[in-house]
This record gives C-alpha cells, sequence and structure tokens, in this order.
C-alpha cells in the first residue's frame, strides 16, 4: 500500500467515524455473529462490525468447538473472538488486561445479554505477578514490557483453574503481542491432561520455538496446510492434539 492509499484511507476512517462512532449496530455477517450487537469505534475498526475480522481463524474455530465445550481466550481484545464462540460452546473465560478493551469486552457481553462468557481483567503467564504493560500503536498492539507505564496483574492458567470452577479445558486461543511462550509455561497442567487445541498467534522466535516444543501435537496453519516455520512470525499456527 503507498502512501498515497494510506492517507486517503486515514481521511475515510476519520470522516466514517466521526458520524458513527459509539453508534450500536447489528453484524450481520459472518453467521454465526448474525444478530449479535456491536458497538462501532475507531479505536477498534471496521472489520468486526463488518465481518471481515480473520476471517480464516474462525472458519477453523467453527470446525473445533461444540456445545458442551470449554473455550478461554486468552487476549480478548475487543471480545470479537469470544463472542464468535459463545455461540458454539458452553462456556468462554476471556482475559484481557488492557483497561480500555476490557471495558468494551463488558459493555459487548451486557448488550447482547450473553450469559456463557466470563470476562477477566488479568494477563496470563507464567507466575503469579504484577508485571508492566506498554500500550501499543493500536488497541491490538499492548504488551507486557519492562518498558510499560502501567502494572497489570498476572496468573498462570493453569493456577486460574484450580482455583475456579472450570470442569474441562477444550480449546485456547493465545494472542498477547510476544508474551505467548510465558503463557505456554503457565498451562503445563491444562495441556497434559486436557489436550486441548490450541490457536496460537507467532510474534518472535521465542513463541515459535515454546509452540514448536509441545509434545503430542501436529500444527497446521488457519488455510490447512502445514506450518512453515521459517515464514512467520505475524500468523497464527494451530496445534491439534493427535490422537491416540
Amino acid at each position: 500500500m503507498n502512501k498515497l492509499s494510506i492517507l486517503f484511507k486515514k481521511i475515510f476512517r476519520n470522516i466514517y467515524y466521526k458520524f458513527v462512532e459509539g453508534r450500536t449496530t447489528v453484524i450481520k455477517k459472518p453467521e454465526i455473529l448474525n444478530g449479535f450487537k456491536w458497538i462501532e469505534s475507531k479505536r477498534f475498526g471496521i472489520a468486526y462490525s463488518h465481518g471481515n475480522y480473520e476471517v480464516d481463524l474462525l472458519a477453523q474455530l467453527s470446525k473445533f468447538l461444540s456445545p458442551q465445550y470449554v473455550f478461554i481466550d486468552v487476549g480478548g481484545h475487543a471480545g470479537y473472538v469470544a463472542l464468535f464462540a459463545s455461540r458454539l460452546c458452553k462456556q468462554v473465560f476471556t482475559f484481557e488486561p488492557e483497561k480500555a478493551n476490557f471495558a468494551f469486552i463488558e459493555k459487548i457481553i451486557q448488550l447482547n445479554s450473553i450469559e456463557n462468557i466470563r470476562p477477566y481483567n488479568l494477563a496470563i503467564g507464567a507466575i503469579k505477578a504484577k508485571l508492566k504493560f506498554e500500550q501499543g500503536l493500536t488497541s491490538s498492539m499492548g504488551g507486557i514490557s519492562e518498558t510499560g507505564d502501567t502494572e497489570v496483574q498476572v496468573m498462570p492458567l493453569d493456577e486460574f483453574i484450580f482455583n475456579g470452577d472450570i470442569e474441562r479445558v477444550d480449546g485456547v486461543k493465545i494472542d498477547v503481542e510476544g508474551f505467548g511462550a510465558k503463557v505456554l509455561e503457565g498451562m503445563n497442567h491444562a495441556i497434559q491432561n486436557y489436550k486441548p487445541f490450541i490457536l496460537f498467534e507467532i510474534h518472535n522466535q521465542e513463541e515459535i520455538l515454546a509452540i514448536k516444543s509441545l509434545r503430542g501435537y501436529t500444527f497446521i496453519t488457519t488455510n490447512d496446510l502445514p506450518v512453515i516455520w521459517d515464514s512467520l512470525p505475524n500468523q497464527f499456527v494451530i496445534a491439534l492434539p493427535i490422537k491416540k
């Protein structure tokens, strides 16, 4: 995309949200989300309400979830994936440490009177601690960083499961801007005992090494192709448990 195209896109975006910011709309596609209400927001963009967000990822998710499943969304962002999963499975737990993002998730849940999504203003990691969080250039790019100017509570997923009333874990989505290796480190028990499928977005070499180290899993892309590890990062890898 050249500079002129970027400029026109930015101008259009500013004009568009001057008129629609904060307006409640109804999602029409993908079909699974049809009828859900959404709040137009420049912070998150039009891909969500227009049905253009991570189409391949959501298509895969629809294959793997079933009505009795429990799905965990680590890095909830705007709550869109959790919203999608809520129509396909029994229970959704979504974790989002960034306060503005989390507040939006709560609004979407309330707006749609959804009872099977449980949101938590937490980061998931390897140990229980308070760590620094740095805002990103966009609402989706913030993450744990030593240069962060705010603190967030971090908890291992295993500890959350142990202390909660989660009866099973069937699927996990992890998209945490480079902190994914720590997420996997803190969910060893869940992986060993529940063997969930894992949707994992790669951002750095540490995350590649962490997801590749899983034993008893096979890996594909969101297009059902074998993973070419050298072509990463910045795409989702799907880890599927090998059936015995």
